[in-house]
């Protein structure tokens, strides 16, 4: 897993954080061991598209790589939400681009050799997520934004973006 971890990531992954992964990845192998799960069918993973949320973070970065070793055709995709996040160009080999959560991503995403996406949801956010927040704290009510942009951002239209785009699964 350290190998993994190093070939993905250009920082170091704490022990903490391989040890989650090697307990995740203890569960698969003990349910295909138990016959809950068997990859070798081969009736999930036949050349079906994934589109996987990436962060550049380890737990969405795993996700992918596990996802195409058993065979998936895997897209990573990041959501633009705000007008300040980073942007800046990451080039085919992985090099360039800023220090923010896209470029992150998309340097993972050029390791694993990986179709690369941005949503940008920006002005959707801004409307379902940022101006619901503004107009509730007006009205002296707490508001949670969370809730708001799984519901309508993350569960909603990016579901619904993947799916356009030629998703099986999410």
């Amino acid at each position: 897993m350290e190998e993994v971890a190093a070939r993905l990531f250009d920082f170091p992954v704490s022990q903490k954080t391989i040890n989650v992964l090697l307990s995740d990845i203890e569960y698969v192998l003990h349910m295909l061991a138990e016959g809950s799960m068997d990859l070798d069918k081969g009736e999930y993973s036949k050349m079906k598209t994934v589109v996987v949320g990436m962060s550049g973070g380890v737990d969405s970065s795993v996700c992918a790589y596990l996802l195409k070793q058993q065979g998936y055709r895997v897209i990573g995709v990041t959501m633009k939400t705000r007008a300040d996040e980073d942007f800046c160009p990451v080039e085919e080999n992985g090099e360039g681009g800023g220090n923010g959560i896209v470029a992150d991503a998309k340097r993972v995403a050029v390791k694993l050799g990986l179709d690369f996406r941005v949503f940008d949801f920006e002005q959707e956010y801004k409307q379902k997520v940022v101006d619901y927040m503004l107009t509730e704290y007006q009205k002296g009510n707490t508001p949670n934004p969370d809730i708001m942009c799984n519901q309508e951002i993350k569960f909603k239209l990016f579901a619904d973006t993947a799916f356009e785009q030629g998703a099986d699964m999410i």
